[in-house]
């Protein structure tokens, strides 16, 4: 009978009909040997899942010759298929082979029978084809026919089998027919000529299918054979049926008899005529290359490699960027270094994607079609249509498709090809998402070598060595675009007796300089307008106030204050000018413009109140830098910095705080500078914003450049005669000499004239902020006396003041600076005052300041190890705990010293390393020199005198300024070593 296997999941479960009948589960497939029981099981499963009674299932599988005992027969044979559609069911719980009434029902889904599944990709099939997916079409008929196997139902009696044998039969020509006549279209008749003659044979009434078979062998040059074919049949109609051939065989029969079919095939059927591309038409459209293309090597390079890449999918590679970045170039330079390897043509269209009238994808189309020699009369008429067509003719191909200037997604997705062998490249101003596969590259200006380059090849390499300095002024006037350079170098090459110099100084100034960037046809701000002009209202609202600021980029929420919208609404916004090439996304929620586009968005706009745009600017910024010294010092009074309109950016943890401050910095520098050379009237404010940022923002390799656009406000306040903006200024550019840049000497130069400013009349707090940096300017100077003078100043003001923040830094500062002294008990009173304030606040950074200190004082003065070792682990921990990656600098710095005094000299050595790590990081030199010293004095206790000397050298530097601080090498080790104590690790 069956061969069974366990499984009880209809899911499971396939059965097929075209061919012998079977059924299969898991691995295995079960056939059985009484052709009834086959006829019963057939009968179920054309019922698709409908219940059959016994009396229906009886004249299914045996008709008129139905047995005394058909229906005991019956039972028996749903007996046997049961142990195999359901093997493990338990008595009355059947769930595939179901009991209704005296009847019973197959519940299994279509797609486990082979006929449904051919059904169903028929239906699918025929869909493709109405819509002009001929490709598509071909391949699901393909899978369809590939089900039968043989004779439908092999074997099975009873009408219903003899019924359902010629459905199927006749299915299987239908589809057979569909799919050569898709063959043809498709331009195939060379290949698919012999099945034609074999299915002509099989079905010699269906005269559709001889009409294909005549075309295929006309195509193929067999004209005479084809003309043979059509006597046969006509001599078999008579003969046989008494009738003449149809009108469409017989004027098939007609325009090859004439030799008047059209150059490309012409094909019979409802659809219409399609034209199908001769296999020796290789159209040839790129674009002329560009002699002096320069630069770009990498990405080249990496794309050749993927548009060539032809194992997978058809590649997509789109080139993204700003207009006159040279995407179009790039595209064509890349396509021309690949074109040999797509033997079967190239085809070009310009898409148009940011103009007015943006070109129509139908048209497009029709253009590639009739580049295929496919003609006018035989080009479908809907897009869907023309689309299929062009999918039809490029499979079995390679041909590279290169669409320049794409809008979008709709532009470009009906000329995309849908089989191997073909490529396609996209440039857009927009980034095309979401396009499945594709590879999105964007690209940037040149690198300041390339645009030189660029220069030198355009106007030639003599004059570019002959006036290097001018050349490299004209590449930075045009801030790196390739369009810009080439504009310029035309008017070069053209205008030889001009010097570079001379073009380098009509484009210094910035009002000339797009007027400056025209030449001929080319100009940089038309490359703009194409994409301002698709801008709504608020979107070149938007354009032309973000452009107002001169800085390297603005955080999303920095423009949401410009345009006075919320943030997600400004995101909207940007993303908008984005996808149009008119801004740059430099980072998530961080955007800025190319230098060229600032200059157009002002020049669009050049009566706007830039002035208003910047106080909005530096409100904002203002407002979020007081919201993270309120974060960092709690119950610090601000009554010293002016109200603001805006609330600012919310900070809720250190982390905010300090990426925040970092990621502004240079926006912040940049805004002072343009503040200070063209708006002297908000130099206030921003002095403001750069007094809070000062007293927060760790030392970088930008604090040089902060130093500078101090200065330049400073010039500014002493010039409008403003002594309390000049004061708040010195005592910035004070705080950044001194704690940043190392340079004592001179932020004490700066911090007295702003202390002489506040005296008697100033503003008290800002009186013991200058007091406080004047500490560590002396400290950096050496002058230890004075420093501790000043910090105790500082100390007592704010004292006075009432503000327990910054009475706390001021304690554990002086409480260090006692130590510094051998000031012991001073030491003592000033950093336990310290961690009572930071106690009554909740905690505060400077606790690990004040311990770190009494961590010293524990052994240097009470020669107690343990306790001094336990105080600076916690100084660490407490460090850690506040996130101030400074601050745990100088915890580290500590315990690295503290461990050298207790003879630990592992411990020493993992706190000093880490130490330099972090104060390297943050830029604190001096204590980064201390503990490097520490770290080399624990090596060499260690016996590792080589290493050590490494390290040595790296402070020999520093050695002068190192010895008015650093502890007496005498003094270490002079304590029994105890148990190691390592430092707190994160």
């Amino acid at each position: 009978m069956f061969e069974t296997e366990r499984s009880t999941d209809a899911a499971d479960v396939r059965f097929t009909v075209l061919g012998r009948v079977t059924i299969r589960r898991g691995g295995a497939t079960a056939v059985s040997e009484r052709p009834r029981t086959q006829a019963v099981l057939a009968a179920l499963l054309f019922a698709a899942g409908r219940p059959l009674t016994a009396a229906q299932l009886v004249d299914a599988v045996w008709g008129a010759d139905r047995p005394a005992d058909a229906v005991a027969s019956l039972r028996s044979h749903v007996r046997l298929l049961r142990k195999v559609v359901e093997p493990d069911r338990a008595p009355r719980t059947a769930s595939i082979l179901v009991s209704i009434g005296d009847g019973y029902e197959l519940r299994v889904p279509r797609s486990a029978v082979d006929a449904g599944r051919a059904e169903a990709l028929a239906e699918a099939a025929e869909t493709a084809r109405k819509t002009g997916d001929f490709a598509h079409a071909h391949s699901l008929l393909g899978r369809a026919l590939e089900l039968w196997r043989g004779e439908v139902l092999a074997g099975v009696p009873g009408p219903l089998a003899a019924q359902q044998r010629r459905r199927l039969s006749e299915l299987r020509a239908d589809l057979l027919e569909s799919r050569l006549e898709l063959d043809l279209r498709l331009g195939r008749h060379d290949q698919v000529v012999g099945e034609l003659a074999a299915a002509g044979t099989e079905f010699p009434f269906r005269e559709h299918l001889r009409g294909l078979w005549m075309t295929a062998l006309y195509r193929c040059g067999r004209r005479s054979e084809a003309l043979a074919v059509y006597t046969q049949t006509r001599a078999m109609l008579v003969d046989e049926l008494g009738i003449e051939p149809g009108p469409e065989l017989a004027a098939l029969h007609r325009g090859i008899l004439e030799d008047d079919l059209p150059p490309a095939a012409t094909l019979l059927g409802a659809a219409g005529t399609v034209s199908v591309a001769p296999a020796d038409v290789r159209p040839a459209q790129l674009p002329r290359g560009i002699a002096d293309f320069t630069g770009r090597e990498t990405v080249a390079h990496e794309l050749c490699a993927i548009l060539t890449d032809f194992a997978a999918s058809p590649p997509v590679v789109v080139l993204t960027g700003m207009g006159g970045v040279g995407k179009t170039t790039l595209a064509t330079h890349i396509a021309r270094q690949v074109r040999t390897r797509f033997p079967d043509g190239q085809l070009y269209a310009d898409l148009r994607g940011m103009d007015d009238s943006p070109a129509d994808p139908a048209a497009v189309l029709a253009s590639f079609l009739r580049a295929l020699a496919v003609p006018d009369s035989d080009i479908p008429r809907t897009a869907a249509e023309r689309a299929g067509l062009l999918r039809g003719l490029l499979t079995g191909r390679r041909m590279l498709l290169v669409l320049d200037n794409a809008g979008n997604l709709d532009q470009v997705t009906p000329l995309l090809p849908g089989e191997p062998g073909c490529a396609v490249l996209i440039t857009s101003r927009a980034v095309l998402v979401p396009l499945p596969d594709a590879t999105i590259r964007h690209l940037d200006v040149l690198s300041d070598t390339e645009a030189r380059n660029l220069l030198s090849r355009i106007i030639g390499a003599q004059r570019t060595a002959a006036e290097p300095e001018a050349a490299q002024s004209i590449v930075d006037a045009c801030a790196h675009l390739p369009l810009a350079i080439r504009i310029i170098g035309a008017r070069l090459a053209a205008r030889p007796h001009w010097s570079v110099a001379t073009v380098a100084a009509r484009l210094a100034d910035e009002q000339r300089r797009l007027a400056e960037l025209r030449c001929g046809d080319l100009a940089v701000d038309a490359s703009f307008t194409v994409g301002y002009r698709l801008l709504d209202p608020a979107g070149a609202r938007a354009f032309v106030m973000l452009a107002a600021p001169t800085v390297p980029d603005l955080p999303v929420a920095a423009a949401a204050a410009i345009l006075g919208i919320d943030d997600d609404a400004a995101t909207g916004i940007c993303d908008s000018l984005v996808d149009l090439g008119l801004l740059q996304s430099t980072a998530p929620d961080r955007f800025s413009y190319h230098d060229l586009l600032r200059l157009f968005a002002r020049a669009v706009a050049p009566d706007g109140d830039r002035e208003q745009i910047l106080t909005r600017l530096l409100d904002f910024y203002l407002a979020t830098a007081k919201n993270v010294t309120r974060h960092r010092n709690p119950g610090h009074r601000l009554d010293y910095i002016p109200a603001t309109n805006h609330v600012g950016r919310p900070i809720v943890t250190e982390a905010e705080a300090h990426r925040w401050l970092g990621d502004e910095r240079s926006t912040v520098i940049a805004l002072h500078g343009q503040i200070a050379a063209n708006h002297p009237g908000l130099m206030p404010t921003a002095v403001n914003v750069a007094l809070l940022m000062a007293t927060g923002i760790d030392a970088s390799a930008e604090s040089g450049q902060l130093a500078e656009a101090l200065r330049q406000l400073l010039a500014v306040a002493e010039r409008l005669g403003d002594q309390d903006s000049e004061a708040r200024v010195r005592l910035a550019l004070g705080l950044v000499l001194a704690l940043d840049l190392g340079r004592g000497e001179e932020a004490v130069t700066v911090l007295e004239r702003a202390g002489k400013l506040l005296r008697p009349n100033g503003n008290t707090m800002l009186l013991a902020f200058v007091e406080h940096v004047l500490g560590a300017a002396e400290l950096s100077t050496g002058n230890m006396i004075d420093a501790v003078a000043h910090n105790g100043a500082a100390a007592a003001i704010f004292r006075d003041l009432g503000d327990a923040a910054w009475e706390g830094w001021a304690c554990a500062t002086l409480a260090d600076r006692c130590g510094d002294t051998a000031q012991w008990d001073r030491a003592v009173e000033t950093a336990q005052r310290a961690l009572r304030l930071a106690a009554e606040l909740g905690g505060a950074p400077f606790e690990s300041l004040a311990l770190g200190q009494l961590g010293r004082v524990a052994i240097l003065r009470d020669n107690d190890p343990e306790r001094a070792m336990a105080l600076c682990a916690e100084a660490v921990r407490v460090a850690r705990l506040h996130e101030r990656r400074l601050y745990l600098g100088w915890a580290l710095y500590r315990l690295g010293e503290v461990a050298l005094y207790c003879g630990r000299f592992t411990a020493a050595e993992i706190a000093a390393a880490e130490a330099v790590r972090i104060l390297t990081e943050t830029t604190d030199p001096i204590r980064r020199d201390h503990a490097l010293h520490f770290q080399a004095r624990a090596v060499a206790a260690q016996g590792r005198a080589a290493e050590a000397a490494e390290l040595g050298a790296d402070i020999a530097e520093s050695s002068s300024l190192l010895s008015r601080t650093l502890p007496r090498p005498d003094r270490f080790a002079v304590h029994s070593p105890a148990p190691e104590v390592e430092p707190t690790r994160s």
